[in-house]
């Protein structure tokens, strides 16, 4: 029975992203810089509506409630920093994106510090988006294979293949111009996939509203602020800051998300659009957390439930198991829309960001028909390079898939640190010395990540680095050293 709803709720999903594809683009040909901003012409409200879709990940919808089973509410003091973040990037970010007319953001970098530190930026986005796309699809595909797929002979590397040609089918011709309209829809989809999920919980639990929320705040899983130790993981000024820090560079910093923005006509259409979205962020992932608490409800009432030992698996499997097949259904439509709607972004922000960045298609070819035809090439090329990394996370161990968002530590702590130098000093440095900087620093960091067991026992003390202790660690020394080794140059920043 669920391997019929899968599939059904696979087939009509798809069929649906097809038509939007074909309805935006069947009147003209699309050139490229319409792929890359679609002529500037979107309404801010459906890049806001659109956006929650690209954030909330397959992976959000599956972990962020499983983090509620120990560490209550405590990533709600993350998500507050998320949103500090979020206004930075409206004020300080967007506007200077805006004022120098840009493509891709990363081209900042060339106006600020010169080519090579612009073509670093680039790579560092490529790489990055390209581990954590592929292996944002990799969770979901396998949870998907967990739950039905494997009953009906299907392999994970075909289901790969399936999404990325279907996923490449409907993007190929509109690229940006298409996404913010299947985003819309998909995010859409998932508000009302989460309004059904809390009306089951409701309805399994056999409470009102009131109650519903009532008993969860009463079984201690609603706690939000933390003190502790200042590096400890859910301490509350720590949780702020790295929230605040991730976002700038994970959002402010990602050409997959400012891509959106850039489709508007206007910097304050683009800033009202971001704060509005920061506001909904906010509500879409408390939402999330509340459903954290109904699920450690459940496993209260249900004292045979065997609680898996991975919590981003705790979702499915209370769904699965004590939700009605209709909301099952729902459930696998949320978990595909949410999919969706973060790799198919992806997938053209990748494919914008190689061809000007690197390719340089707007400096070496004139018509604009060339043009979209070397963009189309890249885009069939990252669907591939996608779908072999998702290859290669399943002949690897489980550990892969966190190793992966560390790495986002890595790369995306040289960014945080060139635009905080470029944006809030005059200070610069020759574009070689930027680029040893920007990799020795994070070298080093890693050697130290790599023995920490060791230092730990030297010390008496157990501890080791997470992706935010990686994050600040080397955006800091980074920021340190570059304003040591440089000197003050006017006339730019």
């Amino acid at each position: 029975m669920n391997a019929i709803i899968v599939i059904l709720c696979m087939g009509l999903y798809l069929a649906m992203l097809l038509s939007i594809g074909w309805l935006t683009t069947r009147k003209k040909n699309i050139r490229a810089q319409q792929f890359f901003l679609s002529d500037k012409k979107t309404h801010w409200a459906v890049v806001t509506f659109g956006m929650i879709g690209t954030t909330i990940s397959g992976v959000t919808f599956l972990s962020t409630p499983g983090l509620v089973y120990h560490d209550n509410f405590a990533y709600l003091q993350f998500v507050i920093g998320n949103v500090a973040g979020f206004w930075i990037i409206a004020y300080v970010l967007l506007k200077i994106y805006y004022q120098l007319g840009l493509t891709s953001i990363y081209e900042y970098l060339k106006w600020r510090f010169g080519r090579k530190t612009y073509q670093l930026g680039a790579f560092l986005f490529l790489l990055s988006r390209t581990l954590g796309a592929s292996a944002r699809v990799y969770i979901v595909v396998f949870t998907l294979y967990q739950i039905v797929l494997h009953q009906i002979g299907i392999p994970l590397w075909l289901m790969g293949a399936i999404i990325m040609i279907l996923m490449l089918s409907y993007t190929y011709k509109g690229g940006v111009k298409t996404i913010l309209w299947t985003d819309l829809v998909q995010t859409g989809i998932l508000i009302l996939c989460v309004v059904a999920m809390l009306y089951g919980f409701k309805e399994c639990l056999a409470l009102s509203w009131v109650d519903l929320f009532k008993r969860a705040y009463e079984s201690g899983k609603m706690q939000i602020w933390y003190g502790g130790h200042p590096l400890d993981k859910n301490n509350g000024v720590f949780m702020l800051v790295t929230g605040i820090l991730t976002t700038i560079a994970m959002v402010g910093l990602d050409q997959d998300m400012m891509q959106k923005n850039l489709t508007l006509k206007t910097y304050p259409e683009a800033r009202k659009n971001m704060l509005i979205f920061s506001v909904i962020f906010l509500i879409m992932n408390f939402i999330f957390l509340c459903i954290g608490a109904f699920l450690y409800l459940i496993t209260v009432q249900h004292p045979e439930f065997t609680v898996p030992t991975a919590k981003d698996k705790l979702f499915t499997q209370i769904v699965s198991t004590y939700f009605t097949p209709i909301l099952f259904f729902i459930f696998v439509v949320g978990i595909i829309a949410a999919t969706f709607a973060s790799a198919d972004a992806a997938l053209t922000a990748l494919t914008t960001s190689f061809a000007v960045d690197i390719l340089k298609i707007n400096e070496k070819y004139s018509d604009p028909y060339i043009q979209k035809r070397k963009v189309s090439q890249v885009q069939v090329g990252f669907a591939v390079v996608l779908w072999l990394c998702m290859l290669f996370f399943q002949f690897s161990e489980g550990s892969i898939i966190k190793t992966i968002f560390k790495l986002a530590g890595y790369t995306y702590a040289p960014l945080l640190s060139l635009y905080a130098v470029g944006i809030l000093t005059q200070r610069s440095l020759p574009d070689k010395q930027i680029i040893w900087i920007s990799v020795l620093i994070p070298v080093f960091v890693g050697v130290i990540d790599i023995f920490s067991p060791f230092f730990s026992r030297l010390i008496g003390v157990s501890y080791r680095l997470d992706f935010y202790h990686v994050l600040l660690l080397n955006s800091g020394a980074i920021f340190i050293v570059f304003w040591l080794f440089s000197q003050v140059k006017r006339g730019r920043g």
